[in-house]
């Protein structure tokens, strides 16, 4: 598997936000309530992520180069903070993840630290890239994570 990481092409937002929604109905969904499902498809709404890139946030595209197709995503705000982190099912546990993650963490600046606000099912994914648990369990606007961070 040869797996590219590169910066965010405006022609792959349908893309983009079909993987995420893929996994998303797959892996998180069923853990929040509707208004927090709901709140969540406000916010990958293409118009909405692609004014977010002309402001603080940025997005890193994963990219099997075997089959050309985008297998994973990170998005961030201002560079130390991971709003999307999304990898195809079939890539899970397999790098593309850590590859993205460290794409990411070399655009931050070295004094920052990351944070995520993880969803309740990713919070071992992202400890075993480093992260740790700054706070419980929250819920807002219907959905759930656990705000959690990166030290550098």
């Amino acid at each position: 598997m040869n797996i590219i990481i590169r910066d965010f092409a405006v022609e792959n937002i349908f893309l983009i936000t079909s993987l995420i929604k893929e996994v998303f109905f797959e892996h998180i969904a069923p853990l929040y309530p509707r208004q927090g499902v709901d709140e969540f498809f406000v916010y990958i709404d293409p118009r909405h992520t692609l004014n977010r890139q002309r402001g603080s946030h940025a997005i890193l595209e994963a990219v099997d180069e075997d089959t050309k197709s985008i297998i994973g995503m990170i998005e961030t705000r201002n560079k130390n903070h991971v709003c999307l982190f999304f990898v195809k099912s079939a890539y899970q546990r397999k790098g593309v993840g850590r590859l993205l993650l460290q794409e990411a963490i070399k655009r931050v600046p070295l004094q920052s630290s990351i944070t995520v606000n993880a969803s309740p099912n990713a919070v071992d994914a992202y400890e075993a890239l480093g992260f740790y648990a700054t706070g419980e369990l929250k819920e807002e606007s219907g959905m759930r994570f656990v705000p959690m961070r990166y030290e550098r």
